[in-house]
């Protein structure tokens, strides 16, 4: 019964509702100033560079600096797989290596998905940075020799974007360009694991099974966590003044953060990997199961709820606009009718600190408007070059700039300006234009993708833009295992590219 209203009843009514808000005034009206809107950028300045910005990128992929790249990542699959196969002989002709040759012929990425599995539900004590590092080279070792087993090429330069390389190079320099070197260093190990697990994730799925396997254990890792931070509201979570401030907020319960330390973190997980775990569901075949994975949702946004995060929570209503704007743009007049719905049955405490977003009285937003603007005077002086990654770099200068009223700060408190902060005017550009960049293939390809390949690509296109409200209120990234998700993100999204490019 459950099942029939889910996904044969329910559908009906939201169309029948859908095309009742088409028939209205208001809807006519908006429908009007869109198309006027639209009609006026095909015409305008962004519309020939964003034909430009796609005709430089088929020259640069057919350029001999990518074919190059193509040919080394090439030879440095055949060079592990070789070298796999000469240092242990004894492994590889026994049946251990037996197995471990085969079992890349059944389904890799579970493997990949333990990982994920492994590191997003490791409590926050006990876990440590470096055994991501560790994990990714590990990944990335057992994409080249399965790749070296199945006889075919690991990876590509334009599976990966070239913007994604140029950012990959940025943040290389910004190591170079640093006062404390060693600082860099370390910062930028974050940066290789989160890239490595991008790049073996590219290189690992190549077709819709291991997508679908990896999805899974996303979503699996989802729940967990949910379920994990539902029992810390149960067992009672300490009220902290760093997070919240507690004037305005009277009343505010404690926040959970899971296994991830941070309220604000888990919930920017949750925006991450929420879209695609529900993708997961929907292309679940037995109805009973799909019925339980898609009611189990509910888990991680009770969970979000209960973060206090109110950034996340903006970014999550603005990652639901776009999944429905790209899915069924119909049911979009339904979104404020669920919001004002909503608004009886939420608490006290998730009302008021709904009302207080943007509100410059709390001492939380009106210590970012003091960072921004220090930040802004840094860039103004080296926005350029850069200073180098990490806080290591950033805060002795910031010492220089800082406002009275915010003299210490770690970081910019907002991705967009960390980034163009630390890396220079190469490191801002290529990551918007990789931002950007993987977006707009995969709007491209949705048009010719299956209905899988679709709703994956629906789904990471809509996480990504609803996460980039966040990075505007945060820096998402100085926590690693953020930085970590997003890649993987990015690379679930390139990967669900390459397989719809390769099927048209």
């Amino acid at each position: 019964m459950i099942t029939y209203f889910i996904f044969d009843l329910l559908p009906v009514w939201l169309a029948r509702l859908a095309d009742t808000a088409r028939q209205s005034a208001l809807y006519r009206l908006l429908a009007s100033l869109w198309h006027r809107c639209e009609a006026l950028v095909r015409g305008s300045f962004c519309a020939v560079l964003w034909q430009g910005s796609e005709r430089l990128r088929q020259d640069l992929e057919t350029s001999l600096l990518c074919r190059g790249c193509d040919a080394a990542l090439r030879w440095l699959g055949e060079f592990v797989g070789k070298c796999f196969g000469w240092i242990a002989p004894p492994l590889y002709h026994s049946a251990i290596g037996t197995t471990l040759r085969r079992i890349p012929r059944f389904n890799f990425a579970w493997f990949y998905g333990f990982v994920f599995l492994l590191c997003y539900c490791c409590p926050g004590p006990l876990w440590r940075n470096q055994y991501g590092l560790i994990l990714s080279f590990g990944l990335f070792g057992a994409m080249l020799i399965e790749s070296w087993h199945a006889d075919r090429v690991p990876l590509r330069l334009k599976d990966i974007d070239l913007w994604t390389a140029a950012f990959m190079a940025a943040s290389v320099l910004a190591v170079v360009n640093a006062a404390d070197r060693g600082e860099a260093i370390r910062v930028f190990c974050f940066y290789l694991t989160a890239y490595l697990f991008c790049i073996s994730l590219v290189g690992t799925v190549n077709n819709r099974g291991r997508l679908m396997a990896i999805l899974g254990f996303i979503y699996a890792t989802l729940i967990i966590t949910g379920l994990y931070a539902i029992v810390q509201r149960i067992i009672g979570v300490e009220v902290s003044a760093s997070l919240t401030d507690l004037t305005m907020n009277a009343g505010m319960p404690g926040r959970v953060y899971s296994t991830l330390e941070n309220p604000n973190n888990y919930a920017e997980f949750i925006v991450l990997t929420f879209p695609v775990s529900l993708v997961f569901c929907a292309n679940i075949v037995d109805r009973r199961f799909k019925t339980l994975a898609v009611g189990s949702m509910a888990i991680p946004v009770v969970a979000i709820l209960m973060t206090y995060s109110r950034s996340s929570w903006v970014s999550f209503a603005l990652t639901a606009v776009v999944f429905l704007a790209l899915w069924e743009k119909r049911l979009l007049p339904l979104i404020p009718v669920a919001a004002v719905l909503a608004i009886p049955v939420l608490p006290d405490s998730i009302f008021n600190r709904i009302l207080t977003i943007g509100n410059t009285a709390d001492s939380s937003n009106a210590y970012r408007l003091y960072i921004w603007t220090s930040a802004l005077h840094m860039i103004r002086d080296f926005g350029l070059t850069g200073i180098g990654l990490g806080p290591g770099n950033f805060t002795p200068l910031y010492a220089s700039y800082c406002d009275p009223n915010a003299a210490v700060a770690q970081h910019s408190h907002m991705l967009y300006l960390e980034v163009w902060l630390e890396m220079g005017i190469l490191g801002i550009v290529s990551f918007l234009g990789m931002y950007l960049g993987v977006i707009r293939r995969a709007i491209r390809c949705m048009k010719h993708a299956d209905p899988l390949l679709r709703y994956v690509l629906i789904a990471c296109v809509s996480s990504l833009v609803g996460v980039s409200f966040v990075f505007a209120a945060e820096y998402v990234w100085f926590y690693p295992r953020v930085m970590f998700a997003f890649f993987i993100l990015v690379g679930v999204a390139l990967a669900a590219i390459k397989l719809a490019e390769e099927s048209k």
